[in-house]
């Protein structure tokens, strides 16, 4: 998992496409503009860390890199339940969304959501009334 507390140079850590490495963790790139990395770690003992870090820029005296802009820490995980990636608001795709789901193959109400604020750079959690969520990509039908 790429290392997200300490700014880097985008040689050492670049900006990596979402994937999910196993149930308990994952790691993502979210974007519309502004450069924003999303990740987590799920812990075994229900904790969840989830984490914003965005793009620096590049100045003579240091190259292209990523800082910490937020954090949050979710406890009372139940087993099963992970964080959802792959969210929709009122039926279109939210990249910016993530919540907390169970494993399933169907998209679901998360238990919590939260929005990673491309202008302030923070984690706001948001109402999950309107959102479903996926704990990994849906996969394409084949005919």
């Amino acid at each position: 998992m790429p290392g997200a507390y300490t700014a880097a140079t985008t040689e050492e850590a670049p900006f990596l496409a979402f994937s999910v490495d196993g149930p308990d963790s994952s790691y993502g790139a979210w974007g519309q503009g502004i450069f924003l990395s999303g990740d987590h770690v799920r812990h075994p003992s229900g904790l969840l860390i989830i984490w914003l870090d965005t793009a620096i820029r590049a100045t003579e005296d240091h190259p292209v890199g990523r800082a910490h802009a937020d954090s949050i820490v979710v406890t009372g995980l139940k087993p099963g339940e992970g964080l959802g990636r792959f969210c929709l608001v009122n039926r279109s795709m939210a990249d910016r969304i993530v919540g907390i789901v169970r494993e399933d193959t169907v998209m679901t109400r998360p238990r919590l959501a939260w929005l990673f604020d491309n202008t302030t750079f923070r984690i706001k959690p948001t109402p999950t009334d309107s959102i479903t969520c996926l704990l990994r990509e849906p996969m394409e039908e084949v005919d």
